[in-house]
């Protein structure tokens, strides 16, 4: 039983999208995911897309920190906003955060 299956059982999923050549019992890709992250975040994207990202960023752990760290992002960004103009410490954070994405290939 490979870990997709055992996923699959899990989540009380019986298989593929209907074609039975999808391994992932009917999960979005990463690319997928990535695509819809902001609109997720934002509440912007109908019920099923919306299950579909849910569901992919509660099983997949490469893409379930960027979501965070994108939601911490937006949710600062929105303070800022509140506020009048971001603080230096935020500017200095996401500026210390891009640089090290990058260092990372993120």
């Amino acid at each position: 039983m490979t870990a997709f299956d055992r996923l699959r059982r899990l989540f009380g999923l019986s298989g593929g999208a209907g074609n039975g050549d999808d391994p992932s019992g009917g999960m979005i890709s990463c690319d997928e995911a990535a695509a819809r992250l902001f609109e997720y975040l934002d509440g912007e994207l109908d019920n099923v897309s919306e299950e579909e990202v849910r569901r992919h960023l509660e099983i997949c752990k490469a893409c379930y920190p960027r979501a965070q760290f994108e939601k911490h992002f937006l949710e600062a960004l929105g303070s800022a906003q509140r506020d009048g103009h971001a603080s230096e410490e935020l500017k200095s954070r996401i500026l210390q955060a891009l640089a090290e994405g990058g260092a990372q290939g993120g």
